[in-house]
């Protein structure tokens, strides 16, 4: 079984403190809620274009991270077929709607 909690620290690692803390908060990966650009950027006090920024810089980061790592790959594969078995990311939608 893979640890997302192992992947996610690996793939956290190059990022810097402020990065992890943007991604974190915005996606809300600790747990807790999210939090939107203007509230990031009123902690950081800085303007929500600059946390923005931060948090595309990181993603890239880890677009390129996560095109190499076997456990994410893995991951992938695993929630497409499970996607799969409901029709795919469209026809959920389209059933929720």
């Amino acid at each position: 079984m893979i640890s997302a909690q192992k992947v996610f620290n690996g793939l956290f690692q190059g990022l810097s403190p402020r990065q992890k803390d943007v991604l974190t908060h915005r996606f809300g990966l600790a747990g807790g809620e999210t939090k939107t650009l203007a509230a990031l950027g009123g902690q950081y006090g800085v303007s929500r274009e600059r946390i923005r920024q931060i948090e595309a810089s990181a993603l890239d980061i880890l677009k390129k991270k996560i095109a190499v790592h076997a456990e994410c790959a893995q991951i992938f594969a695993h929630g497409k077929k499970h996607l799969q078995g409901f029709g795919g990311v469209a026809g959920r939608v389209q059933r929720a709607g």
